[in-house]
């Protein structure tokens, strides 16, 4: 460096070398050199200035590596933890968060995180008083569209002058456990419901908003065969908003669904539960409009059955329905076999 200098009269900036001392250890030094010139201007020497960094540099390698090991546990980990900044932006995210939302860390860094309102206001009320805020069931809506349910723990990360500098939230999916517990809630609903009836006409919109408000679904109808004309007709309905929901539900008075043909029929002749994502793709499907128009495209269905029988369809629409997993098809099959238990009850009892 010092040659360099004398060579070009240029000063050299700080580069590091490493060198063995005396007692034979290795050290590395910070060195930058500097042509030394007369008043006049004429090149006389060249002045070299050494710093011993090599404390600072194993410093520095060890913080490098106790992070690179604090990043590996909290990608290892498969809840969600993840800081946003005072402008609720991304600054740190886990690969469990990357998964979630279908992006790298690069692409969620500096980011505002897709939240639902009350989302942004815990965080915001962290950054503003300090304090640990705990948010029970959270909804976060996936890379897939599919709404999942956080359990989420949001604390505070204070910067050297004690100000709260971002917040970082540790998230647990529980969607898997709400889903249980609202299976659950169901099948209380509808046994407490059946033992109370007076009637069938009474008891199914009742067992239609008890399974519904359950599951989190916005619009219900059973649709019972009709042994006359062997076909299905609409017998009862319900809707979490019945204004927005009144042209599909006017629009099943005097529909009648044959064998095979529409949700009901379909349902009625495979004997099975069935999932739709999306029903109004499809064009032969009857007041698809009246669905696209209210927002409910995705729809879930499942038969009543008696003696082994086929007696009635129960449909639901829902903005948003995930592909049924096993214990909600289980469900169905258990609620399609109480339902038809008691409608065949109440005919046996009428006649």
């Amino acid at each position: 460096a010092m040659a360099r200098a004398l060579r070009t009269g240029e000063t050299v900036p700080p580069h590091e070398i490493r060198v063995r001392r005396f007692d034979g250890t290795d050290a590395t030094l910070l060195g930058s050199s500097a042509p030394l010139r007369t008043q006049s201007g004429e090149l006389v020497g060249a002045l070299s200035i050494f710093a011993d960094v090599t404390e600072l540099r194993a410093a520095q390698g060890s913080l490098r590596l106790r992070e690179h090991r604090f990043r590996q546990i909290l990608d290892a980990v498969q809840d969600m933890v993840f800081c946003r900044d005072r402008g609720l932006r991304i600054v740190y995210a886990n690969q469990a968060t990357c998964r979630h939302f279908g992006m790298t860390p690069e692409e969620l860094r500096g980011q505002p995180l897709p939240s639902a309102t009350e989302a942004v206001r815990d965080d915001a009320e962290v950054l503003r008083t300090g304090c640990v805020r705990e948010a029970p069931e959270e909804p976060q809506a996936s890379a897939n569209g599919e709404l999942r349910w956080f359990h989420t723990i949001k604390s505070p990360l204070f910067g050297p002058d004690g100000t709260v500098q971002e917040v970082v939230a540790v998230s647990r999916d529980v969607t898997e456990r709400r889903r249980a517990e609202q299976r659950l809630r169901a099948h209380h609903a509808v046994a407490r419901i059946i033992a109370e009836a007076t009637s069938p006409a009474d008891a199914m919109p009742l067992l239609l908003a008890a399974v519904a408000e359950a599951l989190g679904w916005e619009l219900a109808e059973f649709w019972r065969l009709d042994e006359d004309t062997h076909a299905l007709c609409c017998v009862a309905q319900w809707a979490a908003d019945p204004v927005a929901a009144g042209p599909f539900l006017a629009a099943a008075q005097g529909l009648t669904f044959p064998r095979g043909e529409g949700l009901p029929g379909l349902v009625w002749e495979r004997g099975e539960p069935l999932w739709m994502a999306d029903v109004t793709l499809d064009e032969a499907f009857p007041r698809r409009t009246f669905l696209r128009d209210a927002e409910l495209p995705s729809a879930f269905a499942f038969p009543v059955v008696a003696a082994g029988r086929g007696i009635g369809v129960v449909t639901f629409y829902a903005r948003h329905i995930p592909a049924p997993e096993r214990e909600l098809l289980r469900m169905a099959d258990t609620l399609g076999s109480q339902v038809g238990q008691f409608l065949e009850r109440a005919r046996a009892e009428d006649e």
